[in-house]
């Protein structure tokens, strides 16, 4: 599940531990309960649905079918895009993959009728790429994963969002055996990590570019760049990461 929660890496554009889990999950239901039936309400339905898909799944699908009764008749791509993501992420995830293929056919419709909207076409790309890529289908992920890398550089300036991408795509193309390929993508990311702060972000990529040097026989640079993702997940105390980096 933890995978699924990128998927929404654009959707979301504020941080919610601003306030308390209750207070915020409250002022959600008050938007609701205005029944103004507007952007504002399928927002709340959508963002409502996000906190319910750990532990309450029928819940956050009320909650989709909720906006999404709002967004279709309403011609809301962009809140339709958000809503669909979301239930393929969940049928995904429960193994129905009948429904999660619905999905996927619902997500290409709003996108053939949104192509001119970024915002659509990056939640569009981010969530058939990941759909993919949870399918083990690198083939296919790969295009939706690099349109997204390309649509993020222009719906957002916040250049660890966009690194995140990049380094995404990265670990397709490792996936593919194109090392090459994933090593550019690494330090694409790892440049916008620096330049965002990212430490975390940054010694994931040294760790990527160190398995790509890896599998091209270069083993000095190999360990160069392990060596780099090490000691950065021992400054940030990185446990998880400092094993995988070993």
């Amino acid at each position: 599940m933890q995978k699924a929660l990128l998927l929404f890496l654009f959707i979301f554009q504020f941080v919610a531990a601003a306030f308390s889990q209750q207070s915020y999950i409250d002022s959600l239901q008050t938007i609701v309960a205005l029944e103004k039936h507007d952007n504002n309400e399928m927002w709340a339905y959508n963002l409502l649905a996000n906190n319910c898909l750990r532990n309450n799944t029928e819940k956050a699908k009320t909650y989709l079918g909720s906006s999404l009764s709002l967004a279709i008749p309403a011609n809301n791509f962009d809140k339709q895009c958000v809503a669909y993501s979301m239930l393929l992420s969940l049928s995904q995830n429960s193994g129905n993959m009948d429904s999660a293929l619905y999905y996927v056919n619902k997500l290409k419709a709003v996108a053939a009728h949104a192509s001119e909207n970024n915002r659509v076409m990056a939640n569009y790309n981010q969530a058939l790429g990941l759909f993919y890529k949870k399918s083990d289908d690198f083939n296919n992920a790969l295009p939706y994963s690099l349109a997204t890398a390309k649509y993020s550089e222009v719906i957002t300036l916040n250049k660890a969002d966009i690194g995140g991408q990049w380094l995404n795509t990265a670990n397709v193309y490792t996936e593919l055996g194109e090392y090459n390929k994933a090593m550019e993508c690494h330090l694409k990311a790892l440049r916008l990590f620096e330049e965002a702060g990212n430490q975390l972000g940054e010694s994931f990529c040294y760790n990527g570019i160190a398995v790509s040097y890896l599998k091209l026989n270069q083993f000095t640079r190999a360990l160069e760049y392990a060596q780099k993702s090490l000691t950065l997940k021992k400054a940030i105390k990185d446990k998880k990461g400092i094993c995988a980096s070993l």
